[in-house]
């Protein structure tokens, strides 16, 4: 009888367990529909602000500027405060950050705002794994980690197909406004259901009585960032992951649709369907290229491949844009998200480069390594397109020209050529003992 209760017990955990990560999830997901909106009204912000195309990327970017380096503070924090107060706290940065970037038309005003949205979201998918580690079952945390990556791609197609509609017929600032709703919203459902685990009760209640432990605690934190920092192949893996990661932070979340629309004269909500494509091929390719990681044994191999496909792919789409069919378009697309999305297995590679002890740290300081592409591409495609420009102007709107585009863009696919050769130098890791 008390085995059967201890089985029922177990039975009722693992569903609560599995219900605080899908709300946590529901944050990450909330922040990337965040992350790539300014892509869906480039006309109306620069129109709204009467800003370049410089200007707009620079305003976007202020997301990165934030995100990339609290990476590695947040893993921090999360390990000793616990996800619960966090990700409300962030839920409501990321809300107030909509709200802000649509109040006025001060472009300082929607700067702060994209800078909260990004503090905030910086919390996200850390606190969605940190999340699982208490509550889900530890032979489920490669599973979820793999589920909570796909979510995110998930969240940039269902945008993709949604947000277009709602900024036609709402508006653009109708649709932020409703978003920091659905935030605040958010973040009381979060305060209200989401649970630290009485272990890290515990965990909060000892850090509070002893700040002299906490003193020590971060003091050993910094000797080990400072030791895997040393190891050039971490900084080789960050630069193979942040070029990796470039085209599709700056192309499918920015520059993307506005390149669709003058270069094959589609609609938002057309241009938004073909682009999300991109983000379909990374949720497949994810967990297809891990697989097939592991089948051959080798980390290094299928970053390559898949590096120099995703070249080849994107320069010919880039160029020859203007003769292809929207089908064709989006096939290419699904074809280069799929083998961009070997990005996946730089994370690995942190990982296996480092100490067991050190591990979370090194894949922490990976993804800042990814995210600082996004906050340098952005802003410098703009600068791009404005160093081109004609003078081109409708209604005081900036308006570029396809070779603006392509001479703009070319930067990407040179971004991955030069992390194939990166590749060249990088260690094979593959089951290696740390």
């Amino acid at each position: 009888m008390r085995k059967k209760q201890t089985l029922l017990n177990s039975f009722a955990m693992h569903r609560v367990g599995w219900f605080i990560f899908l709300l946590a999830a529901l944050f990450y997901i909330y922040e990337y529909v965040l992350r790539v909106l300014p892509g869906f009204m480039t006309a109306e912000l620069m129109s709204a602000h009467h800003i370049s195309a410089s200007t707009l990327g620079n305003l976007v970017a202020f997301y990165y500027y934030i995100y990339a380096p609290m990476q590695i503070p947040v893993g921090i924090l999360m390990d000793r405060y616990g996800p619960r107060r966090l990700l409300t706290l962030a839920t409501l940065s990321c809300s107030l950050g909509s709200f802000l970037f649509v109040y006025s038309n001060s472009i300082l005003i929607a700067e702060i705002g994209r800078f909260l949205t990004g503090f905030g979201s910086a919390f996200a998918f850390v606190g969605a794994l940190k999340v699982a580690v208490i509550w889900v079952p530890k032979e489920k945390f490669g599973f979820v980690s793999g589920l909570a990556t796909t979510l995110g791609t998930v969240a940039a197609v269902f945008s993709d197909w949604v947000l277009p509609h709602l900024l036609h017929s709402l508006g653009w600032k109708e649709v932020s406004y409703w978003l920091t709703f659905i935030g605040v919203l958010l973040a009381i459902i979060l305060f209200l259901w989401v649970k630290d685990g009485v272990s890290e009760k515990k965990t909060i209640v000892k850090h509070k009585k002893s700040l002299k432990k906490d003193s020590l605690h971060f003091r050993a934190l910094f000797k080990q960032l400072l030791a895997i920092s040393k190891n050039p192949q971490i900084w080789l893996n960050g630069l193979i992951a942040c070029f990796l990661y470039i085209p599709t932070s700056a192309f499918a979340e920015l520059w993307g649709i506005p390149y669709l629309e003058t270069v094959k004269h589609l609609s938002s909500a057309q241009a938004s369907k073909v682009i999300s494509m991109i983000f379909v091929g990374w949720a497949i390719g994810g967990p297809m290229i891990g697989a097939i990681s592991d089948k051959f044994r080798s980390r290094r191999r299928p970053i390559c491949i898949g590096m120099l496909c995703a070249a080849i792919i994107l320069s010919g789409t880039l160029f020859y844009l203007p003769s292809l069919s929207p089908k064709t378009i989006s096939f290419c697309f699904f074809a280069f998200g799929l083998f961009s999305s070997c990005q996946v297995l730089t994370f690995a590679i942190s990982r296996e480069l480092s100490p067991v002890t050190a591990s979370g740290t090194a894949v922490a300081l990976n993804n800042m390594c990814v995210m600082l592409g996004g906050a340098a591409l952005q802003p410098l495609i703009g600068l791009l397109l404005d160093r081109n420009w004609t003078g081109h102007l409708v209604n005081g709107l900036h308006i570029y020209s396809v070779h603006n585009y392509q001479q703009s863009l070319s930067i990407l696919p040179i971004c991955l050529f030069l992390g194939v050769l990166c590749t060249l130098f990088l260690k094979e890791t593959f089951k290696r003992e740390s």
